[in-house]
């Protein structure tokens, strides 16, 4: 299948012309001023005409492509004015020759069938001139509001007026006639979104790349198909349930897939991960539960925290920018999989139950924000070189980690080694950051630590957190700025500095 890079004919198509001045209302369809001057040459017409009139009117107002298709027998309308002229001069110039009755029937026909050419003409000018949506989309835009509706507060419906172009609906982009992108809910901060549950008709929208959905109350489960073409589908910050449709994984142009903030359960269905063009998944804020399937696509981003998932991280690609699988259940070891990931900026494995030592090669990585706190990392930490962003954030709190502070750390903004086992002085480079005001938080509380590298009395720029309590040794006067339940102690009990923290 070959899955479009973008989206063609770009931009909203354009509202159709209309004949009179100013906007016809949802109350006024564009049909209705031009009926009176059109039938004005017959004061009386046929029973059939007027049947025929009535089924073309309501053809023209509720179904704009097959009203504008009359454009094609347009030609029709003077041969039919020309025709009616013929007649009349023929009927006057022969009134006094014949009388009969046969003569009166041809008159009565020809004027019928002038008659249904004007017809023909109301067609042509109630069409609007850009409204060519093919039918089958139009019907399955007619279906969404009979699924969703504007959730308390909300008024993304109020355009969907369908006697108008419903290229210019909310939310609808439209390209070569048909329907290619559905942004769902109006997306301004404070919206409350829609309800309801999501059609299962949106599968008929061959050309749809692209479905979204604001946050909102949408509940029920996903569709069970859904659009062949689509390469951006994000539903998150919903109450949508139930298990991730395998039917996703046969998205061969996926490329963004968003499901966030759910209430979806089950597994990860394993070839959804191996989709050739998917390049980012988020499925953060579910009751996920199983192992990670390892991915074979070409992912940039994964993110797949706070959820139930188990097991050990698996082999990951190395094409990853950003990497989330805090809060959950993983265990296992990290060091055969992460010193693979050369390209991260972001890596979160925060709050899991992982152990082993912490790869010294990923502090080279060109990471801006690491996260590994809260979880059962022990050993020394060695970096294999120095910090490679400065101003980074790094977390290694709450493990069990042991050896000297590294001074390869110091070019990092915010450094977080509280709660492990640390032991030795803090080095100069690291201390001389934080006086300097370059690094502005740095928690060393509850370790083994006999020295700090700043002398007492220091002043501290203003915003910078030091934090240094139950160490070995008394932190220097003055540098007590601690985050909230903090050992009120200043310094552990000389036993436990004796075990040095073994």
């Amino acid at each position: 299948m070959h899955c479009s890079r973008g989206r063609e004919g770009g931009g909203f198509a354009p509202l159709a012309g209309d004949f009179t001045k100013g906007s016809p209302s949802p109350s006024s369809p564009r049909a209705v001023p031009v009926v009176a001057p059109l039938l004005s040459f017959s004061s009386t017409p046929s029973p059939p005409l007027l049947l025929f009139f009535s089924a073309a009117t309501t053809l023209t107002l509720s179904s704009p492509r097959v009203a504008h298709r009359a454009v094609h027998t347009s030609f029709l309308a003077g041969i039919g004015q020309r025709h009616h002229r013929d007649v009349i001069q023929r009927g006057r110039a022969s009134s006094d020759l014949s009388s009969d009755d046969s003569g009166e029937v041809k008159e009565e026909d020809d004027v019928g069938v002038a008659a249904m050419v004007v017809v023909v003409m109301v067609l042509i000018v109630a069409a609007p001139a850009t409204s060519t949506l093919h039918p089958l989309d139009y019907l399955v835009l007619q279906s969404i509001p009979k699924s969703l509706a504007d959730a308390p507060g909300a008024h993304f419906f109020a355009s969907w007026d369908f006697t108008a172009d419903p290229c210019a609906f909310s939310g609808v982009l439209c390209a070569n006639d048909r329907v290619v992108a559905l942004s769902l809910g109006d997306p301004r901060p404070g919206s409350p979104g829609l309800a309801g549950t999501l059609p299962a008709s949106l599968t008929r929208l061959p050309a749809l790349s692209e479905l979204s959905l604001v946050p909102g109350q949408v509940a029920g489960s996903l569709p069970a198909a859904l659009p062949p073409a689509l390469r951006f589908l994000a539903l998150a910050g919903n109450c949508l349930s139930g298990p991730i449709p395998p039917s996703l994984s046969s998205l061969r142009c996926l490329r963004t897939l968003d499901l966030s903030s759910n209430r979806l359960s089950g597994s990860i269905p394993t070839a959804l991960l191996r989709l050739p063009e998917l390049h980012t998944v988020i499925l953060a804020g579910n009751r996920l539960s199983g192992s990670i399937p390892s991915p074979a696509a070409p992912l940039l981003r994964l993110d797949l925290a706070r959820n139930s998932l188990t097991g050990a991280v698996p082999p990951l690609p190395p094409s990853l920018l950003y990497l989330s699988l805090a809060a959950n259940r993983l265990t296992g070891r990290v060091d055969c999989v992460l010193p693979r990931l050369t390209r991260l900026n972001f890596l979160d494995l925060s709050m899991n139950r992982l152990s082993g030592p912490i790869p010294g090669t990923i502090f080279t990585f060109p990471v801006a924000s690491l996260r590994l706190q809260r979880n059962q990392f022990a050993g020394d930490l060695r970096p294999a070189g120095q910090l490679a962003v400065a101003g980074a954030t790094v977390d290694l709190s709450f493990n069990r980690l042991t050896g000297a502070v590294p001074a390869e750390l110091a070019p990092a903004g915010r450094l977080y080694l509280n709660f492990n086992r640390f032991t030795g002085e803090v080095p100069l480079a690291v201390a001389g950051r934080v006086v300097a005001g370059r690094m502005r938080v740095l928690y060393l509380h509850h370790n083994y630590l006999t020295g700090f590298g700043i002398r007492a009395g220091s002043a501290l720029p203003a915003g910078t957190a030091l934090c240094l309590q139950y160490n070995c040794v008394a932190p220097p006067a003055g540098t007590a700025l601690c985050p909230r339940n903090t050992e009120s102690r200043t310094t552990r009990p000389p036993e436990q500095c004796a075990s040095g923290g073994k």
